[in-house]
């Protein structure tokens, strides 16, 4: 019998992030976006060639992840995001984080690690109101674990 005890729900996610010298204890991100928490890229753990005779060639690579987080205007995770960002061009230094995901519903824990903040905007759209922002770091390693 299949076990349906799992919920579809982002309501109980855990999102830890960890930027040594900076955030050396992890940091609960929140304050998400009404529709969405965060999107990863798709990983890509091949890549395929054609030769001109038709014969396919099929090499295993490394690859890095892509992980946009999105935030509602009103998130305190946004100065998180941007004193990151702030300290790294004061510093003149990058500052990789890890982050933990911890998806209870799921049963699942996810260790992203070495990961660069690739992508962030200075400053947030606006239409009628404040749209969300959207922060996108690439890691080297995402690993998943049973909980």
């Amino acid at each position: 019998m299949t076990d349906y005890s799992n919920t579809n729900t982002a309501v109980d996610i855990i999102v830890a992030l960890v930027v040594p010298t900076l955030y050396d204890s992890p940091v609960i991100l929140e304050g998400y976006d009404p529709d969405e928490v965060f999107s990863p890229d798709a990983y890509k753990p091949s890549e395929s060639v054609m030769g001109v005779d038709g014969h396919a060639c099929h090499g295993l690579i490394n690859s890095l992840t892509k992980i946009k987080f999105k935030f509602a205007p009103n998130s305190p995770s946004l100065d998180i995001f941007q004193t990151w960002q702030a300290t790294q061009r004061a510093t003149s230094t990058l500052l990789p984080g890890n982050v933990t995901i911890t998806m209870p519903s799921q049963g699942m824990e996810y260790q992203l690690t070495n990961g660069a903040l690739s992508s962030m905007p200075l400053l947030p759209a606006v239409k009628k109101v404040v749209q969300s922002s959207e922060f996108e770091v690439t890691f080297e390693a995402v690993d998943g674990y049973n909980i």
